[in-house]
C-alpha cells in the first residue's frame, strides 16, 4: 500500500480561471498605466489583443499538459512529449507577435512607442502566465502510481 501523501490536483477548469484571473489583473494594470504617448483607447485596444494572445497560448498550453498527463501513469513518454510540446506552444506564440513588431509592415503601420508598448504588454502577459503555470504545475504534483503487490 502506498502511503505517499496526495497532492490537491487542480482541475482543467480552475486553472483556465486561474489563468483568466491572471491577465485579467496584468491588463487592468497596463491600461490604467499613463502614458501621454499612446490615447487610452489605443492602448485598451493593444492591450486586449495581446491578452488574447497571450491568454491563447497559456490557456492552450495548460490544457494540452493536462491531457498528457492523464496518460502520464500509463504513458510517461507521451507526458513529457505533452510537457515540451507545451513549453514549445507558450513560448512561440508569444515570440511570434515579438517578430511580427520586426517586419517592415509593423515599422510602417506603428509608431515606436506603440510597438515598445506591445512589446511590453508581450513581455509582461508572458512573466505573468507563465507564472500562473508554473504555480498550477507545482500544486498539482506528480501523478500518482498504483501500486499493487
Amino acid at each position: 500500500m502506498n502511503s505517499a501523501p496526495q497532492h490537491p490536483r487542480i482541475s482543467l477548469w480552475l486553472g483556465v480561471l486561474a489563468f483568466l484571473a491572471a491577465q485579467t489583473l496584468v491588463a487592468a494594470g497596463l491600461v490604467m498605466q499613463s502614458d501621454p504617448s499612446l490615447e487610452p483607447g489605443l492602448r485598451a485596444k493593444t492591450v486586449a489583443a495581446v491578452s488574447g494572445i497571450t491568454l491563447g497560448a497559456a490557456v492552450s498550453a495548460w490544457i494540452l499538459t493536462r491531457l498528457a498527463n492523464r496518460e502520464a501513469v500509463t504513458r510517461p513518454a507521451l507526458a513529457i512529449a505533452g510537457g515540451l510540446a507545451a513549453s514549445l506552444m507558450r513560448l512561440t506564440i508569444p515570440l511570434l507577435a515579438v517578430a511580427w513588431l520586426q517586419l517592415e509592415e509593423a515599422r510602417n503601420s506603428l509608431s515606436l512607442s506603440q510597438r515598445e508598448f506591445i512589446a511590453e504588454t508581450i513581455v509582461v502577459s508572458y512573466l505573468a502566465l507563465l507564472f500562473v503555470d508554473i504555480l498550477l504545475n507545482t500544486l498539482n504534483g506528480r501523478p500518482q502510481f498504483d501500486q499493487q503487490n
